[in-house]
């Protein structure tokens, strides 16, 4: 009995392990695929639903392409973990718009331009770090196929990047004015008296 209890803790620790190393693993790693087809679904699952969700899925968005931007500068960005990326990012960014767009079709224009603006601002954020990325990519005369994923990539983030601002833009609210403009008072929009 101690034997299966030694054996079944062994193979629990193993597992976690397996599991943790998975979790650090990026685009051409051999774990990759685990990372995203198991550990992340059960994250997804945690995450719960409605607005978590969805924040969970923007903040996957930008793990994607943040592990594509390292895959690449360490040499490792290859044709599987391309696909491997470009599959999920478009899998998050579907569950993205298609909440934008319920929350658009239910009236609900402030939270659909709140997740619209969150995505821009993970997009944005990452795109100098793709761009850096695929600069130096180029560089390396080597990898050519890294080169024409990321370039395929820095396409699809920036087209990203122009629909979520787009979608902000479109939902008719106005973003707040800075204190004192336009309420009547003589104060610039940091609240210094104006002259």
């Amino acid at each position: 009995m101690t034997k299966i209890l030694i054996g079944v803790g062994a193979l629990l620790v193993a597992a976690v392990g397996f599991l943790v190393l998975a979790n650090q693993s990026l685009p051409g790693d051999m774990l990759y695929p685990v990372k995203i087809g198991f550990n992340e679904r059960v994250g997804s699952i945690l995450a719960g639903s409605g607005r978590s969700q969805i924040d969970w899925h923007i903040n996957a968005t930008d793990r994607r392409i943040r592990e594509a931007s390292e895959a690449s500068l360490a040499g490792r960005f290859n044709a599987g973990g391309e696909k491997l990326v470009f599959d999920d990012f478009n899998n998050h960014m579907k569950a993205i718009e298609l909440y934008i767009t319920e929350a658009l079709a239910e009236g609900r224009r402030e939270e659909a331009k709140d997740v619209a603006v969150k995505l821009g601002k993970v997009l944005a954020s990452q795109a100098e770090s793709l761009i850096f990325a695929q600069t130096t990519a180029k560089a390396d005369t080597e990898n050519v196929e890294g080169q024409d994923a990321l370039d395929f990539l820095v396409l699809r983030v920036t087209g990203a990047l122009t629909a979520s601002a787009a979608i902000a833009a479109g939902t008719g609210v106005e973003d707040p004015q800075p204190e004192g403009v336009g309420d009547g008072s003589n104060t610039d929009e940091w609240g210094n008296p104006i002259e």
